[in-house]
């Protein structure tokens, strides 16, 4: 079947609003600011959190299980669904007539099978790795089997291949040999002008909290930050009394203390997303971790985590807590947007706090710098860029 061309972009992605995952955000802020015909296809996630506010940034079709227990069984086997979810993606996309398709990494199995059918279809599609494939599986894992069978295949068959950071697109160039173009993580240009406005109207904080906050928000991971995660934990009885932590995560208190990140004077909770953020603007730090030890350390050196976003619009000093060689570290050192501490320790992590709290004039200069970063990071302008290369596909 030839591509007739007329459906627009359709966008693969197996995580899409409502559902507070990664993907899903960094798919929201990019297309909220795609002016053309769109349309998405994902799965539904029972077990996921979700936001009814957040919303989807164009028509979405969810493949979704009449029951949350076969829901759970797809979401462990995921591997053996392959054709199923072939058959789901070959039928919407059938109806909907994509002239190109923006197909997601990380869910290897939805990847595989919508690449299959751009195949049988012929129709283009252009790639974005949200994360590596290949290098965070073991060989004999089920998705470490599909990375050897199609990784490659997919790359080389990709109109254009999109990495978020350029240690990821240095990492694929030169295990592919192919051109891969850097589609970053983005943030909305009216939440970039809401950051701008408050600062000039010197809403930044300037004057010392006698309780200062410290804020983690995000996923807790094994292989990105869970090692980091119990250091900051472990730090938190050497801060001063006043001193407030918070940590908005999806795990329950006995999760955390199951996973030594448990800790009486922190105050643990999960809330939607504009309440989130609002506890961010009203922090004093906040704490942006990546794992030193124990991990998937070529992941942890070429991502960019999700919450960076709406930390670099939150009015709030960053510190940033990471190996030397990541991109996080190399990113915030260059550009000056956060405090980097690259030394893997408690006392490392207390120190960077109390220098960023004490000293008003570096804090204010780490938020003037994140907000740069942000403002390069606008949804619109790659929007605009990615709608160019779709018109030329």
């Amino acid at each position: 079947m030839s591509n007739p061309r007329n459906g627009g972009l359709l966008i693969i992605s197996r995580t899409f609003p409502p559902f507070t995952v990664g993907s899903a955000i960094l798919m929201a802020n990019l297309f909220n600011s795609y002016k053309a015909d769109m349309q998405a296809l994902a799965c539904w996630q029972y077990e996921a959190k979700q936001d009814p506010a957040f919303k989807s940034p164009c028509e979405t079709h969810y493949l979704k299980f009449p029951l949350p227990i076969m829901q759970r069984v797809y979401d462990r086997l995921q591997h053996r669904f392959i054709g199923w979810n072939k058959i789901y993606i070959k039928r919407k996309m059938l109806r909907i007539k994509p002239s190109c398709v923006f197909l997601v990494y990380p869910s290897a199995p939805f990847l595989v099978a919508a690449y299959q059918v751009c195949k049988e279809l012929r129709i283009p599609y252009v790639l974005q790795m949200h994360d590596l494939w290949e290098e965070n599986y073991e060989q004999k894992h089920p998705i470490g089997i599909l990375s050897k069978k199609w990784e490659a295949k997919i790359f080389r068959d990709a109109e254009h291949r999109f990495s978020m950071t350029s240690i990821q697109q240095v990492h694929y160039q030169n295990k592919y040999n192919l051109e891969v173009e850097i589609l970053p993580h983005t943030i909305g240009p009216e939440r970039i002008k809401e950051v701008q406005n408050r600062l000039k109207a010197n809403a930044s904080k300037n004057q010392s909290s006698k309780c200062p906050t410290i804020v983690y928000t995000g996923n807790i991971s094994h292989k990105m930050n869970l090692d980091a995660m119990q250091q900051f934990v472990a730090m938190v009885d050497s801060l001063p009394t006043n001193y407030r932590v918070k940590m908005f995560v999806s795990f329950n208190v006995q999760q955390c203390k199951d996973l030594n990140i448990y800790n009486s004077r922190i105050d643990y909770d999960w809330l939607p997303i504009e309440e989130v953020q609002d506890q961010m603007r009203s922090a004093d730090v906040l704490f942006l971790p990546l794992s030193f030890k124990n991990a998937a350390m070529d992941e942890v050196k070429t991502v960019y985590a999700t919450k960076t976003l709406d930390y670099l619009v939150s009015g709030t000093p960053i510190l940033v807590f990471s190996p030397a060689d990541s991109f996080h570290t190399v990113s915030a050192k260059a550009d000056g947007w956060g405090l980097v501490v690259d030394h893997d320790s408690p006392e490392a992590i207390a120190a960077g706090i109390h220098k960023l709290v004490e000293d008003k004039n570096l804090a204010q200069s780490i938020v003037g710098a994140a907000v740069k970063e942000a403002e390069r990071r606008s949804a619109s302008k790659y929007a605009d860029q990615l709608l160019e290369i779709v018109n030329h596909i």
